[in-house]
C-alpha cells in the first residue's frame, strides 16, 4: 500500500479555491488520479511554453499566456484541494498512478522555480536600468539648462511689458 504524504505537493501552498457546485474530482479513486495527472501534465506543459518565451525574452508572448495559467493553475488548485479533503480515499490507490502524480508534481515545482528565477532577473534588469535612466536623466538637468517655450515666451512679455512702461516714462518727461 502506497502511503500519501499530507505534506505532497499536491496538499502544499494549494490556496482556497472559490466554491463550486460540482465536484472538481471524479467519485472514483482511480479516475481522479488520473484527472490530477492530466491538469498536472497540463501545467508542466504550460511551464515549458512559458519557460521558452522567456528564454527569447518574448514578453508580449508571455503576458498573453498569462490568462491560460490562471485558468489551469485556478482547476489545479481547486483539484489539489478536493484531493486534500478526500486524501484517505487516495491512500489504497494504485502506486504507480501516485508516483506518476508525484513525479509530475516535482517537475512542476522545478519548472515554476526556475521559470520563476528568470522572471525575477528580467524584473531586476529592469528596475536596474529605469533606475540608470533616471539617473542620467537627473544628471542631464542639472547640468544643462532646460528652457520651456512658455518660460521664453513668459520672459518676452515681461520685457514687453518693461520695454513700453519705460516708452511711456520717457514720453512724459
Amino acid at each position: 500500500m502506497r502511503h500519501i504524504n499530507e505534506h505532497s505537493p499536491a496538499t502544499q501552498n494549494a490556496t482556497p479555491a472559490p466554491a463550486v457546485s460540482a465536484a472538481a474530482l471524479d467519485h472514483s479513486p482511480v479516475a481522479a488520479l488520473k484527472a490530477l495527472i492530466k491538469i498536472t501534465q497540463a501545467l508542466v506543459d504550460f511551464s515549458d511554453r512559458e519557460g521558452q518565451a522567456l528564454a527569447k525574452n518574448d514578453m508580449l508572448d508571455f503576458a498573453i499566456m498569462q490568462d491560460e495559467k490562471t485558468v489551469l493553475t485556478q482547476r489545479y488548485v481547486q483539484m489539489s484541494n478536493e484531493f486534500r479533503m478526500r486524501l484517505e480515499e487516495f491512500r489504497g490507490s494504485d502506486a504507480a498512478l501516485l508516483d506518476r502524480l508525484e513525479a509530475l508534481q516535482k517537475e512542476l515545482a522545478e519548472k515554476s522555480k526556475s521559470n520563476n528565477q528568470v522572471i525575477d532577473r528580467i524584473q531586476t534588469r529592469a528596475r536596474q536600468k529605469t533606475s540608470d535612466t533616471l539617473l542620467s536623466a537627473q544628471e542631464m538637468g542639472q547640468s544643462h539648462n532646460l528652457t520651456f517655450i512658455q518660460d521664453v515666451e513668459r520672459e518676452e512679455r515681461r520685457q514687453n511689458a518693461t520695454s513700453a512702461q519705460d516708452e511711456g516714462a520717457t514720453d512724459n518727461a
